[in-house]
């Protein structure tokens, strides 16, 4: 009782902390109306309006739940009429009881009262912008005089291109619906001159244009499969909560040509960056401004996508991308500016910056890859940028700090240089100090080749068909050298390479070592060798291996995971796997900082299960259709199973990896992940959600903090669904023909790590059940007390850890942890892993933390 009230407490501060409204009651409860967006709305979905306003009704928070009361009134909108009564384009509906609504005295559920069709947004130009450009409104047309307006765009008809768009956020954009279906892009009548200005985005026709400018050998380089330009969103579909608005972005005077590398790159962390700055800081609504700037040159010629009939360029690349986010209280904001050019050199950033960076003063920006292919970020006042910038709106005013708040940043400023000079001086290689001196240094090393000794890199000489990397005569894998994806090599070192069917050059060996010479070149049997050329006959072969002389929890099967050549084996991850209840307890393997930079994976991977399960099909146990049968019989309602399991969101159970591919440097080893006991029935709207995040932060602190840990992922548990009569039901994906079930869905997904120095831990926990209230956490959901307040490195994490849909996430004391879950070997943790600094630098940071204090007290007076 004492530990449920512990529990009760916690997860209350959870949501003070959060700013969260929970919604405390059942899904089937009497009181008022609940509507998940992700979950309960119809498709073609109306718009959801307060009855005579031009205003939508939104969730009340980043929960993505509309709470309605009984009796409460919403309007209905479709342009092309209701499902139920195609003549009528609106309708007002009444929450009535148990999520059920009220229409002409007939009760609906809301996924009933779909639109006849699709509705089609419009454009409505309201006046000029810049220099005699549009201002375009976008919307839905309600009645002659309704609009319900979305965003707008200043778009300047003669260059046919967007200057620039304005949105509001709020924090209820956080919860968008997703996996919207997209459509297609529309042009719109008279804004461009090419009657299909969409055809224009084609590699073909990029090519052809680039052609005209470098010639078709050097076009090829420029534009070509892997790298060409996309539709860059400038109001990108997220920034807005329902389907219905999200499409109305799907138009082109919303996007301009950018790069794919930086749309799906840097770009992408912008606009993340900005949806967290709504979300969890003090900002209920910001003005969002994303526009583009200037004409990127090609060898100094300006790239368009087209011309006119005058031959005048139209549809021109942009040279920056930026937004403009403005704080609608305080009127506060700043420009955050993103390069639109992956061949930049940094010796030729000069000509893209166009005001004084500020960069290091935003810490809510997302940490950018260090990549100019990915997009150069920086950021600057808005006054500055706006005296470059001419056509933002002339009224757009920002308001800059005060002298005194000025003085007090300076002097705080210089105190914590001072703070790091000493840091440094103690030559404490941890932290993120020296993690910018060590990317100084990498970016240093391949700014020119190494003057001796032997690189690879294992994103570009490491490809298909490619050996094994050893340590010669030891059955380890040799690991990148660093976080930086490379291995280094000494004039005369040796490395050992292997191949399950033998070498492409001679497939009568599996072994063979060479030596480095120098850059990738290497020594055999007195000839010389490029890296490049050593390949395999085809990708090697991973088997599962028993151990018979073991066991691990209740009597389970240790299964090591690996490459079995010539009575050699080299393990990947080890697995404790129940095979009586087809259940995986835990997997374990090792993290260095060379795990931080990992091949791209293969997409065509499938997962296999042989000589386990029975010889069951458990793929096709993982089709959404057998899911919702196996469900339907669970629950006796086929009603209730497509509720649970839907075809176009993410609420499915997908094959969750627990040693993620990821997690493993070379396309070999994460081939290897791909066995059905390293996977889990996982919610997808959790697995790429909070577990993503998880598993995203856990590279990045090891690589941070340069730690060698040991990681335990592991599920506890069975989750559990309601049927129609609020009667909970554990959920398998297969029974026996006993009717015991088989392949349980986890309650829990948890990852352990032990750092193997100072023998100190943590466990991360994600939730796997995103039909769960906040009360119902309390149904051992919650293991044991939250300490992720106490652990700073998490501060980093992206997750939304109190979000129930994402999978509601926290951390433990790995000893509290094993007080209930008893499934791992003796781990022996010593405490909590909590920092990543040396005990000299805490002293050193506690110290400024109280001098600082002092400072600006002082520079109050």
């Amino acid at each position: 009782m004492r530990f449920n009230l512990i529990i009760a407490l916690i997860i209350f501060i959870s949501f003070v902390e959060s700013r969260q409204v929970p919604p405390i009651k059942k899904k089937h409860d009497s009181f008022g109306c609940d509507l998940n967006i992700n979950r309960d709305l119809p498709d073609p979905q109306p718009l959801f309006m307060k009855p005579g306003q031009n205003i939508s009704i939104l969730p009340d928070n980043h929960d993505g739940i509309v709470h309605l009361v009984n009796g409460q009134e919403l309007e209905l909108f479709c342009t092309e009429g209701l499902a139920v009564n195609s003549q009528s384009k609106s309708a007002k509906v009444q929450c009535s009881k148990n999520d059920y609504m009220k229409m002409n005295n007939k009760e609906y559920k809301i996924h009933d009262l779909k639109c006849h069709k699709t509705s089609r947004p419009i454009t409505k130009e309201v006046g000029k912008c810049y220099q005699n450009a549009i201002l375009i409104e976008i919307g839905y047309k309600i009645q002659d005089n309704r609009f319900l307006k979305l965003f707008e765009v200043c778009f300047d008809k003669m260059r046919e291109r967007p200057l620039y768009t304005h949105a509001k956020l709020t924090k209820a954009n956080a919860a968008h619906q997703k996996n919207v279906d997209r459509g297609g892009w529309v042009a719109g009548k008279g804004y461009f001159s090419n009657s299909n200005a969409n055809k224009l985005y084609s590699v073909a026709n990029q090519f052809e244009r680039m052609k005209k400018l470098v010639g078709a050998s050097k076009g090829k380089i420029y534009v070509n499969k892997k790298i060409n330009l996309a539709r860059g969103h400038l109001a990108p579909m997220v920034d807005f909560v329902y389907g219905v608005h999200q499409r109305a972005t799907m138009h082109l005077l919303n996007a301009a040509p950018q790069w794919n590398t930086i749309n799906g790159g840097n770009w992408f962390k912008i606009e993340e960056s900005v949806r967290d700055l709504v979300e969890n800081g003090n900002s209920d609504e910001l003005d969002v401004y994303t526009g583009t700037f200037d004409v990127l040159n090609v060898e100094k010629k300006p790239f368009y996508l087209a011309s006119n009939s005058n031959d005048d360029g139209v549809m021109p690349v942009p040279k920056i991308f930026y937004k403009v986010v403005i704080d609608a209280r305080s009127g506060k904001g700043v420009a955050l500016i993103m390069t639109n050019n992956p061949f930049l050199k940094e010796n030729d950033l000069d000509r893209y910056i166009y005001c004084n960076d500020v960069a290091k003063s935003i810490k809510w920006v997302r940490k950018m890859k260090q990549d100019l292919s990915k997009g150069y970020f920086y950021a600057c006042q808005v006054e500055d940028f706006a005296k470059v910038v001419k056509h933002l709106p002339s009224e757009l005013k920002v308001q800059v700090e005060q002298t005194g708040a000025m003085t007090r940043f300076i002097i705080v400023f210089t105190f914590i240089s001072a703070i790091f000079i000493i840091t440094n001086a103690f030559s404490i290689k941890f932290g993120n100090l020296w993690k910018e001196t060590q990317e100084n240094v990498v970016s240093r090393v391949r700014a020119s080749p190494m003057a001796t000794g032997c690189e690879i890199d294992i994103k570009e000489e490491v490809k298909e068909a490619e050996p094994l990397i050893l340590i010669p005569d030891k059955n380890e894998f040799l690991l990148p050298s660093d976080a930086s994806g490379r291995i280094l090599l000494k004039p005369s070192d040796t490395i050992e390479l292997a191949c399950t069917e033998g070498f492409k050059d001679n497939s009568s060996i599996n072994f063979r070592k060479v030596t480095c010479v120098d850059g990738t070149k290497f020594m055999e049997n007195n000839m010389q060798v490029d890296f490049k050329t050593l390949k395999c006959v085809k990708d090697s072969i991973h088997v599962a291996n028993r151990i018979s002389d073991k066991k691990c929890f209740n009597n389970a099967t240790i299964i090591n995971i690996g490459f079995d050549i010539q009575k050699r084996f080299f393990k990947v991850y080890e697995i404790c796997f129940d095979e009586v209840l087809e259940r995986t307890h835990y997997v374990t393997h090792e993290f260095t900082p060379g795990y931080k930079w990992f091949q791209n994976p293969r997409p065509d991977v499938k997962f296999i299960s042989t000589g386990f399960f029975n010889n069951t099909d458990v793929d096709k146990l993982y089709t959404r259709n057998v899911q919702r049968t196996t469900i339907a019989k669970i629950l006796e309602s086929e009603k209730y199973a497509n509720f649970y399991v839907q075809n176009d969101t993410d609420f499915f159970l997908a094959r969750g990896h627990l040693a993620a591919r990821s997690d493993f440097v070379f396309i070999n080893n994460q081939r290897a992940s791909f066995w059905f006991m390293n996977a889990a029935p996982q919610w997808q709207v959790f697995n790429n959600g909070n577990w993503r995040f998880i598993e995203e932060g856990i590279r990045d602190f090891v690589a941070e903090y340069n730690l060698e840990v040991d990681v335990f992922t592991g599920t506890y548990g069975t989750t559990t669904l309601l049927d129609e009569n609020n009667k909970e039901h554990q959920i398998y994906l297969r029974f026996d023909e006993n009717n015991n079930g088989l392949i349980p869905v986890p309650k829990l997904y948890y990852k352990i790590l032990v750092d193997r120095k100072s023998q100190k831990g943590i466990v991360l926990i994600g939730v796997n059940n995103p039909y769960l209230y906040w009360l119902d956490l309390l149904k051992g959901y919650v293991l044991c007390p939250d300490v992720s307040h106490k652990v700073k490195w998490l501060s980093n994490f992206e997750w939304q850890k109190n979000n129930l849909t994402l999978g509601y996430s926290y951390a433990c004391d790995v000893n509290e942890f094993r007080k209930v879950v008893k499934h791992h070997p003796d781990l022996n943790v010593t405490g909590l892993l909590s920092k990543g600094e040396t005990p000299v630098k805490s002293v050193l940071l506690v110290f400024s933390m109280l001098l600082l204090t002092k400072l600006i007290k002082f520079s109050n007076l």
